[in-house]
């Protein structure tokens, strides 16, 4: 299938998260870049709108037709007011500049992803009761996207650092996969 975007950015919204770029064309992985952050003046750390809209203009600057795909993040029950007020808050800004750039979006559920990118986890460790089952759900989910990143960015292994940088690129991956073919 032809694709509209030459340049698709593929992010993980959170603080610890990355911006991925791709040529829709050749489906190459271009570049990668962390979730800009500093610190406020209280020492807490935040998003550095100024920095991640410098990355998101890369595509505009040069001419490219480009469309965000990003994580579309929710709250659930448990969550705390803060954490779900600073993911709500970053998916406004990434979807905002990504408008005022004329870019398109496409905002997708992280269990969508992840069940294309085969990162399921096993039976026993599926459940919302216990807290401690959500822990070890959480960990294998972070393990298994890192493995599964560097295996099919070996070039990138470098900056393959954390699960933000690797969910990124299976988001794109997943994008690819199932949005170009």
């Amino acid at each position: 299938m032809k694709t509209d975007y030459n340049i698709l950015m593929a992010v993980d919204i959170g603080l610890n998260g990355a911006i991925s770029f791709y040529d829709t064309v050749s489906s190459e992985l271009l570049s990668i870049y962390k979730m800009p952050t500093k610190d406020n003046k209280n020492g807490k750390r935040v998003l550095d709108v100024e920095r991640l809209k410098f990355f998101m203009e890369i595509p505009k600057l040069k001419k490219d037709s480009c469309i965000v795909v990003f994580e579309d993040v929710n709250a659930f029950p448990g969550q705390g007011v803060v954490s779900v007020g600073t993911l709500l808050f970053q998916k406004g800004v990434i979807t905002g500049i990504s408008e005022a750039l004329g870019y398109s979006t496409l905002p997708i559920s992280p269990k969508t992803w992840q069940k294309q990118q085969l990162l399921v986890p096993p039976a026993d460790l599926k459940g919302n009761s216990a807290k401690a089952t959500k822990a070890l759900r959480k960990k294998w989910l972070k393990s298994t996207s890192l493995q599964f990143a560097r295996i099919y960015y070996p070039d990138f292994e470098a900056k393959i650092t954390d699960d933000g940088v690797s969910d990124s690129l299976l988001i794109g991956k997943w994008y690819l996969e199932t949005c170009l073919e």
